[in-house]
């Protein structure tokens, strides 16, 4: 910064600098990071309605992977041509096929979904971490989404709840490009440290734009003359890697388990001067 002004001083460029904007919006989200994480814990305070009769919640360990922005029609668990999700195509499991995301984005759909709603308004409290809490489980919130933001806090505010809790991001989702796979070890050590009676979230960037970022530097697996659809379909090959390094740490324990994933939304087709785009939109139900 030196350098800088001194360079422009000599140069006669210093208004250039326009140093009370820069300082005013630095201040400016100074307060407002303040004001979103005053929010966060005053959120908190908020008591839950559950009353839940104790069970054998904690002969077993939990594990939600909340993933974002795949489509159904594009797994070929599903009957999608093209081998995306290899390990899901063959895993034991139960899998759905008429879940339908309640907002075709993560800041409306996520709350909606992991909290009680009236479709407007989400009593915060009563959210899947209390109930877990209320049932005697010991929680913890793993994300690699963003920690504040216009699009993140909201989430936050559920994972707030949890016994613990980590973000590989301090900031909103685009504030790191980190990798979805950093998640895995927070998991492993978890299950190494802990015993039964446990939830886990592990809530992942997944398929979110840009696709080839999420990648995390890994060439695509598919390949197309629509290179958007390339990466985007190669993340969800990642995903479904994810989900297997998942479900073989939670062998390795073993011990009884649960693991649950779905997507936050899907995506809408965009035709752009005959090219095909996926975009968040909420033109089509399903």
């Amino acid at each position: 910064f030196s350098v800088v002004l001194v360079t422009r001083i000599f140069s006669g460029n210093v208004e250039n600098l326009k140093l009370v904007g820069f300082f005013s919006s630095l201040f400016s989200s100074y307060q407002s990071y303040s004001r979103q994480m005053v929010d966060m814990d005053t959120s908190t305070f908020a008591h839950p309605n559950w009353i839940v009769d104790a069970g054998n919640s904690k002969q077993a360990n939990y594990v939600i992977i909340v993933g974002e922005s795949m489509r159904r029609d594009y797994m070929s668990l599903f009957g999608y041509p093209t081998q995306t999700t290899p390990f899901l195509d063959q895993v034991k499991g139960t899998f759905y096929s008429d879940y339908i995301s309640t907002a075709p984005n993560t800041f409306e759909s996520l709350p909606r979904t992991l909290a009680l709603s009236d479709g407007k308004k989400n009593h915060i409290a009563d959210n899947i971490i209390t109930l877990a809490k209320a049932a005697g489980l010991h929680t913890h919130w793993f994300s690699n989404q963003g920690l504040i933001g216009q699009f993140d806090t909201p989430v936050s505010k559920i994972a707030m709840f949890s016994d613990e809790h980590l973000f590989l991001k301090k900031g909103d989702y685009q504030s790191r490009n980190t990798d979805d796979d950093e998640l895995l070890p927070l998991l492993q050590t978890a299950l190494a440290n802990n015993g039964l009676g446990n939830l886990y979230v592990l809530h992942i960037m997944g398929s979110h734009g840009d696709f080839c970022e999420r990648l995390g530097g890994e060439p695509p697996i598919f390949t197309s003359e629509n290179s958007e659809l390339g990466c985007y379909l190669s993340t969800y090959r990642k995903t479904d890697r994810l989900l297997k390094h998942a479900y073989q740490m939670l062998q390795a324990t073993h011990s009884p388990f649960k693991l649950i994933y779905f997507s936050d939304h899907g995506l809408s087709h965009r035709h752009i001067d005959g090219k095909l785009y996926l975009r968040h939109g909420g033109e089509n139900l399903q």
